[in-house]
Protein backbone atom coordinates (compact mmCIF):
# COMPACT_ATOMS: atom_id res chain seq x y z
CA UNK A 1 0.00 0.00 0.00
CA UNK A 2 1.47 3.03 -1.55
CA UNK A 3 0.55 5.22 2.17
CA UNK A 4 2.73 3.02 3.62
CA UNK A 5 5.43 3.30 1.78
CA UNK A 6 5.01 7.06 1.87
CA UNK A 7 5.07 7.00 5.73
CA UNK A 8 8.05 4.65 5.95
CA UNK A 9 9.74 7.02 3.27
CA UNK A 10 8.70 10.16 5.29
CA UNK A 11 10.23 8.68 8.77
CA UNK A 12 13.69 7.71 7.17
CA UNK A 13 14.05 10.92 4.98
CA UNK A 14 13.01 13.65 7.33
CA UNK A 15 14.96 12.04 10.29
CA UNK A 16 12.10 12.21 12.47
CA UNK A 17 12.55 13.34 16.23
CA UNK A 18 16.40 12.95 15.06
CA UNK A 19 16.85 16.51 16.11
CA UNK A 20 14.81 16.14 19.38
CA UNK A 21 16.54 13.09 20.80
CA UNK A 22 19.95 14.72 20.42
CA UNK A 23 18.86 18.09 22.27
CA UNK A 24 16.58 16.38 25.02
CA UNK A 25 17.07 12.77 25.85
CA UNK A 26 19.00 11.91 29.06
CA UNK A 27 19.75 8.42 28.65
CA UNK A 28 20.13 5.55 26.18
CA UNK A 29 16.89 3.96 27.66
CA UNK A 30 15.07 7.05 26.84
CA UNK A 31 16.59 6.68 23.11
CA UNK A 32 15.74 3.50 22.65
CA UNK A 33 12.06 4.10 23.98
CA UNK A 34 12.03 6.92 21.59
CA UNK A 35 13.01 4.88 18.78
CA UNK A 36 10.09 2.09 19.31
CA UNK A 37 7.50 5.22 20.16
CA UNK A 38 8.31 7.08 16.81
CA UNK A 39 6.83 3.84 14.69
CA UNK A 40 3.60 3.77 17.23
CA UNK A 41 3.31 7.46 16.36
CA UNK A 42 4.06 7.47 12.44
CA UNK A 43 1.25 4.62 12.30
CA UNK A 44 -1.23 7.03 14.36
CA UNK A 45 -0.73 10.00 12.58
CA UNK A 46 -1.45 8.21 9.45
CA UNK A 47 -4.63 6.66 11.01
CA UNK A 48 -5.49 10.54 12.10
CA UNK A 49 -4.43 11.66 8.71
CA UNK A 50 -6.73 9.15 6.83
CA UNK A 51 -9.88 9.69 8.97
CA UNK A 52 -9.59 13.22 8.01
CA UNK A 53 -9.20 12.21 4.35
CA UNK A 54 -11.81 9.39 3.85
CA UNK A 55 -15.36 9.80 4.51
CA UNK A 56 -16.29 6.10 5.05
CA UNK A 57 -15.69 4.79 7.90
CA UNK A 58 -15.61 1.11 6.92
CA UNK A 59 -13.20 2.21 4.38
CA UNK A 60 -10.93 4.37 6.88
CA UNK A 61 -10.48 1.30 8.43
CA UNK A 62 -8.97 -1.28 5.78
CA UNK A 63 -7.03 1.49 4.74
CA UNK A 64 -5.46 1.64 8.52
CA UNK A 65 -5.32 -2.39 8.54
CA UNK A 66 -3.83 -1.86 4.76
CA UNK A 67 -1.29 0.72 6.06
CA UNK A 68 -0.19 -0.80 9.04
CA UNK A 69 0.59 -4.44 8.06
CA UNK A 70 2.53 -2.67 4.96
CA UNK A 71 4.31 -0.34 7.06
CA UNK A 72 5.31 -3.31 9.95
CA UNK A 73 7.08 -5.01 7.09
CA UNK A 74 9.13 -2.76 5.98
CA UNK A 75 10.90 -2.34 9.46
CA UNK A 76 14.34 -2.78 10.04
CA UNK A 77 13.58 -4.07 13.33
CA UNK A 78 14.64 -6.36 15.80
CA UNK A 79 13.92 -10.07 15.55
CA UNK A 80 13.15 -9.31 19.55
CA UNK A 81 13.50 -7.62 22.10
CA UNK A 82 12.64 -7.25 26.10
CA UNK A 83 9.26 -5.75 26.86
CA UNK A 84 10.83 -2.81 29.35
CA UNK A 85 12.94 -1.90 26.70
CA UNK A 86 10.68 -0.43 24.58
CA UNK A 87 7.55 -0.10 27.06
CA UNK A 88 8.15 1.98 30.93
CA UNK A 89 4.60 2.65 32.23
CA UNK A 90 2.91 0.25 34.46
CA UNK A 91 -0.70 0.67 32.95
CA UNK A 92 0.94 -0.22 29.21
CA UNK A 93 2.47 -3.12 30.89
CA UNK A 94 0.03 -4.13 33.01
CA UNK A 95 -1.92 -4.56 29.35
CA UNK A 96 0.58 -5.82 28.28
CA UNK A 97 0.18 -8.82 30.13
CA UNK A 98 -2.82 -9.71 29.11
CA UNK A 99 -1.20 -10.60 25.70
CA UNK A 100 2.11 -11.90 27.10
CA UNK A 101 1.21 -13.89 30.38
CA UNK A 102 -1.71 -12.87 32.78
CA UNK A 103 -0.35 -14.96 35.17
CA UNK A 104 3.27 -12.92 35.23
CA UNK A 105 4.23 -9.84 37.72
CA UNK A 106 5.18 -6.48 36.06
CA UNK A 107 8.82 -7.23 36.29
CA UNK A 108 8.36 -10.35 34.81
CA UNK A 109 6.46 -8.84 31.62
CA UNK A 110 9.22 -6.38 31.74
CA UNK A 111 11.99 -8.68 31.36
CA UNK A 112 9.93 -10.73 28.68
CA UNK A 113 11.17 -11.28 25.04
CA UNK A 114 8.73 -10.54 22.22
CA UNK A 115 8.89 -9.57 18.39
CA UNK A 116 9.54 -5.85 18.27
CA UNK A 117 7.28 -5.86 15.22
CA UNK A 118 4.58 -7.51 17.18
CA UNK A 119 4.91 -4.86 19.99
CA UNK A 120 4.79 -2.04 18.08
CA UNK A 121 1.68 -3.30 16.72
CA UNK A 122 -0.02 -4.01 20.31
CA UNK A 123 1.20 -0.41 21.41
CA UNK A 124 -0.69 1.08 18.61
CA UNK A 125 -3.82 0.06 19.70
CA UNK A 126 -3.15 0.28 23.33
CA UNK A 127 -2.32 4.22 22.44
CA UNK A 128 -4.47 4.64 20.27
CA UNK A 129 -7.28 5.97 22.48
CA UNK A 130 -5.26 8.24 24.00
CA UNK A 131 -3.83 9.54 21.16
CA UNK A 132 -7.05 10.09 19.39
CA UNK A 133 -8.27 11.89 22.91
CA UNK A 134 -5.12 14.27 22.58
CA UNK A 135 -5.28 15.00 19.21
CA UNK A 136 -9.21 16.09 19.50
CA UNK A 137 -8.25 17.92 22.90
CA UNK A 138 -5.31 19.96 20.91
CA UNK A 139 -8.05 20.56 17.97
CA UNK A 140 -10.02 22.47 20.71
CA UNK A 141 -7.39 24.53 22.65
CA UNK A 142 -5.37 25.57 19.05
CA UNK A 143 -5.14 28.79 18.85
CA UNK A 144 -5.27 29.61 14.55
CA UNK A 145 -3.75 25.74 14.82
CA UNK A 146 -0.79 26.93 16.69
CA UNK A 147 -0.10 24.15 19.19
CA UNK A 148 -2.61 21.87 18.22
CA UNK A 149 0.33 18.99 18.53
CA UNK A 150 1.12 19.85 22.50
CA UNK A 151 -1.32 17.02 24.29
CA UNK A 152 0.12 14.60 21.36
CA UNK A 153 3.48 15.20 22.33
CA UNK A 154 2.64 15.67 26.51
CA UNK A 155 1.34 11.74 26.45
CA UNK A 156 3.62 10.36 24.08
CA UNK A 157 6.54 11.69 26.22
CA UNK A 158 5.09 10.47 29.22
CA UNK A 159 5.22 7.14 27.27
CA UNK A 160 9.20 7.49 26.89
CA UNK A 161 10.01 8.75 29.52
CA UNK A 162 7.80 7.25 32.40
CA UNK A 163 7.11 10.45 33.68
CA UNK A 164 3.76 12.71 34.66
CA UNK A 165 2.98 15.59 32.43
CA UNK A 166 3.98 17.70 35.54
CA UNK A 167 7.78 16.09 36.01
CA UNK A 168 8.12 16.95 31.88
CA UNK A 169 9.34 20.16 31.50
CA UNK A 170 7.31 22.39 28.90
CA UNK A 171 10.08 23.48 26.75
CA UNK A 172 10.74 19.55 25.89
CA UNK A 173 6.61 19.21 25.21
CA UNK A 174 6.44 22.12 22.88
CA UNK A 175 10.10 21.09 20.76
CA UNK A 176 8.72 17.31 20.54
CA UNK A 177 4.77 19.22 19.48
CA UNK A 178 7.11 20.95 16.35
CA UNK A 179 9.10 18.13 15.87
CA UNK A 180 5.33 15.81 15.40
CA UNK A 181 3.85 19.03 13.37
CA UNK A 182 6.60 19.14 10.80
CA UNK A 183 6.49 15.15 10.39
CA UNK A 184 2.51 15.47 9.89
CA UNK A 185 2.88 18.16 7.67
CA UNK A 186 5.24 16.71 4.80
CA UNK A 187 3.58 12.67 5.68
CA UNK A 188 0.06 14.88 4.11
CA UNK A 189 2.09 17.09 1.02
CA UNK A 190 3.53 13.43 0.20
CA UNK A 191 -0.02 11.90 0.31
CA UNK A 192 -2.11 14.31 -1.03
CA UNK A 193 -2.44 12.08 -4.50
CA UNK A 194 -3.73 9.41 -2.60
CA UNK A 195 -7.03 10.68 -1.33
CA UNK A 196 -8.13 12.51 -4.33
Amino acid sequence: MRLADICYATRNESRFLQAYARERLRTSHELQRLEFSKDVLVILLAAAMAQVRIRNQEHVMRVNEAMRDRYLSLLNAPTSTLVGDCVVCDDEIQALASFIDKRSSLSQIRTTSVTMIGLVSLCVDLRAREFRGALVQGAKEAKNGIGMWIPVANITLQRIRGETSNEIDFDDINHFSVAIEMFYHALTMRSLELFR
